[in-house]
């Protein structure tokens, strides 16, 4: 059974390539279906790039 309480989190769909990404109020990621780390990398960029974009988060300081 899904405890939103317990597992609190946004699910982000991509269609290409396939991948889910889970993020949680505590600012965790959970990126799942990509297969090298290339891609990794590539997705993960782009989709906290679009985060920031939306303002759903703030950028990070590097």
């Amino acid at each position: 059974m899904y405890e939103s309480d317990e597992f609190s989190a946004a699910v982000c769909k991509v269609v290409e390539p396939n991948a889910a990404f889970l993020v949680f109020l505590a600012g965790k990621m959970v990126c799942s279906d990509i297969v090298d780390e290339e891609t990794l990398k590539k997705m993960v960029t782009e989709f906290y790039s679009k985060l920031v974009k939306t303002k759903a988060v703030e950028q990070a300081l590097k």
